[in-house]
């Protein structure tokens, strides 16, 4: 509690709003606040600051556990805040005495070097080489003196070690942050979670949510239904038709990897419950597919934005079959609304950023791969009903009821009119293999339960995990439509999700397979 009051006025000053949501978020999870307590700081108080300061004193009024649980939670949720307020690290797991890093890298160098995939060692040499322990050269060493993954593995490992105790350690943490999976099949012990702590102290603690940095397809447990799996037979007979199939890559090869935005709290006090139980729906079924999810919550227009064009240019595309991109907020016909959306100040996401950001000319790593786009979100204008609905209420935006095809600009007709010839230079199309589901039609409302969530996610995870293992994604597509005309939100409204946007040439299967299922 006392470091509390030290940091007090500089957490007021300093905090964002996004870092301040967070930790409120954490702070719930954990039964240090309750729903009433959030509510008060977001919805009693307008500005940034009055919100911080309201939050803090709510804090160090309800005593020593709750303050301590705050300052861990803000350890995990924004490293930089919490060093800045110039509070003290915990001390780290890897200062043992006993064991150094160096001896636990020996010791597991031969199932390092056995198991470790050629993305994951390729993505270690980045962590590494970006931490400063590695040099450009020794990075070429590895990949270029080398020629079969276990060579650079046996190389890398063996380099890390020579050069002592901190780069060793560098590499088991980056091991842990890059596959978690491989990190805890070499027996390496995982560190105490700062949150853990708290959990000692407050009874009936909740599960820590992951980070939004990103989440390792090892991380999913506790769902209500298993996915079911593929059979090898099934994902055999299936690759022989390889002209009508999507090429898949072989787990030991591939990244996959999905974008998930999440909007929660907005600035008008119009705030999505129950959108916290997509997210975590959403990941876990993504993470179940092998996907790594990189996930964001309460984000801007801009950052949204921002968020997609980052995910387009992360160099680990290269290295997955496929991606997703899931976004989830209140909207408007053609847009995403931003956290900060309220009367006279628009905050949004044209929906055809994804697009652009995700096509042949600005995304070359995607080319011929499916792009798989699911929006959950308004397209028109709240109806009134019960239901919580995911539009802006009483936002003025209304789109046309009746949109004509418009005729083609005259640049374009011309070319369309020209005589055609082959071209030399091979052409690629810009937008092509993507394809998108959309909560609801347009000029209509989507429909959310306030504590199990959005109609479409509740479907769409329900049928994935039921008929991912046989179905390709056209066909999972149509039996979450399917769900829609049979069960409808209630019997007074109706809702019907739409399959938009498609480019894709071939079938798109997922291919479930086993977690700890060996590469091949």
């Amino acid at each position: 509690m006392e470091d509390l009051k030290r940091i007090r006025s500089g957490f007021v000053g300093k905090v964002g709003l996004p870092a301040l949501k967070g930790l409120l978020d954490d702070l719930w999870q954990h039964k240090v606040l309750s729903t009433d307590d959030k509510d008060t700081v977001l919805e009693d108080h307008t500005s940034r600051t009055d919100r911080a300061r309201c939050l803090i004193d709510m804090v160090m009024a309800k005593g020593e556990r709750a303050s301590l649980a705050m300052i861990d939670c803000m350890l995990e949720r924004d490293r930089e805040l919490y060093l800045t307020l110039g509070l003290i690290l915990p001390p780290s797991p890897t200062d043992r005495v006993d064991l150094t890093s160096m001896e636990d890298l020996k010791r597991i160098r031969k199932g390092f070097v056995k198991r470790v995939g050629l993305p994951a060692l390729k993505c270690l040499l980045d962590d590494l080489w970006q931490r400063k322990m590695l040099s450009t050269e020794d990075k070429d060493t590895v990949l270029e003196d080398q020629t079969i993954r276990t060579d650079r593995a046996r190389c890398l490992i063996d380099m890390v070690i020579a050069k002592g105790e901190r780069a060793s350690q560098a590499m088991i943490e980056c091991m842990l942050e890059r596959d978690r999976e491989l990190y805890l099949t070499l027996g390496l012990i995982l560190p105490p979670s700062p949150t853990d702590r708290v959990g000692s102290l407050l009874a009936g603690s909740q599960e820590v949510k992951a980070s939004y940095k990103g989440v390792s397809p090892t991380e999913t447990k506790g769902s209500t239904s298993e996915l079911i799996l593929s059979s090898e037979q099934f994902k055999t007979e299936k690759l022989k038709e390889r002209d009508n199939i999507y090429a898949v890559m072989a787990p030991a090869d591939r990244t996959r990897m999905a974008l998930l935005i999440t909007n929660v709290h907005f600035d008008n006090g119009k705030h999505r419950h129950g959108a916290e139980k997509d997210e975590e729906d959403m990941s876990k079924l993504l993470i179940s597919l092998g996907y790594n999810v990189e996930r964001h919550r309460d984000l801007s227009g801009v950052e949204m934005d921002e968020a997609v064009e980052r995910f387009s240019k992360d160099p680990r595309l290269a290295a997955t079959d496929s991606v997703f991109v899931v976004i989830m907020s209140h909207g408007v016909k053609g847009a995403i609304l931003g956290v900060h959306h309220c009367d006279g100040v628009p905050d949004q996401f044209p929906i055809d950023n994804i697009y652009k950001h995700l096509d042949t000319i600005r995304c070359p790593k995607l080319l011929n791969k499916p792009k798989v786009i699911i929006i959950q979100a308004c397209r028109g204008v709240d109806d009134g009903s019960a239901i919580v609905c995911d539009g802006p209420g009483s936002f003025p935006e209304q789109a046309p009821v009746v949109q004509v095809d418009a005729a083609l600009p005259p640049h374009l007709a011309d070319e369309v009119d020209a005589d055609i010839e082959e071209d030399a230079i091979h052409r690629v199309h810009k937008e092509k293999d993507m394809v998108s589901l959309l909560s609801c039609t347009a000029d209509t409302v989507s429909y959310r339960h306030k504590s199990q969530g959005s109609f479409l996610i509740q479907h769409l995870v329900e049928i994935f995990k039921r008929h991912a293992h046989e179905d390709h994604i056209d066909e999972l597509f149509r039996k979450v439509l399917k769900r829609f005309e049979d069960e409808p939100p209630s019997a007074s409204v109706r809702q019907m999700a739409v399959r938009d946007r498609c480019t894709l040439t071939k079938h798109f299967y997922l291919f479930p397979r086993p977690k700890n299922q060996a590469p091949q």
